[in-house]
């Protein structure tokens, strides 16, 4: 199983529902973003086509101005068919949800429980 995590994430390659699974740490600055970027390419590289992502945001904290850009940069990756997001608190939601508009992108939705997540990644 494909996997890469710190303090401040988890990703993995989820075998089952063949898509990349993501759980948020804490807070985030800028590098901790890369760091992640380049985690979530790595196991998109290693599967075929355009990648499905599922970020859980139960644990995230905030995120500093340059995280939020390398985010909205992984969102406009041309490497990821779509991104869904669920169990932001308000604060997070609100956050995520400038980082969606300014990234300018129609494939990630936010979401408050997993498996509407999900069933939206995988059928809607």
């Amino acid at each position: 199983m494909m996997e890469d995590q710190n303090e401040k994430y988890k990703v993995w390659w989820d075998e089952k529902e063949g898509i990349i699974r993501c759980k948020y740490l804490g807070d985030f600055i800028e590098e901790d973003a890369k760091k992640y970027f380049s985690a979530v390419v790595k196991i998109a590289e290693n599967e075929p086509g355009k990648a499905l992502i599922l970020n859980d945001m139960t644990k995230a904290g905030t995120a500093s101005s340059g995280a939020r850009k390398q985010f909205a940069e992984l969102m406009k990756s041309d490497r990821f068919a779509k991104h869904a997001f669920w169990g932001a608190n308000i604060t997070t939601r609100v956050a995520l949800s400038f980082v969606v508009a300014f990234s300018k992108v129609k494939n990630v939705k936010i979401f408050d429980t997993e498996e509407k997540a999900l069933w939206w990644l995988k059928e809607g």
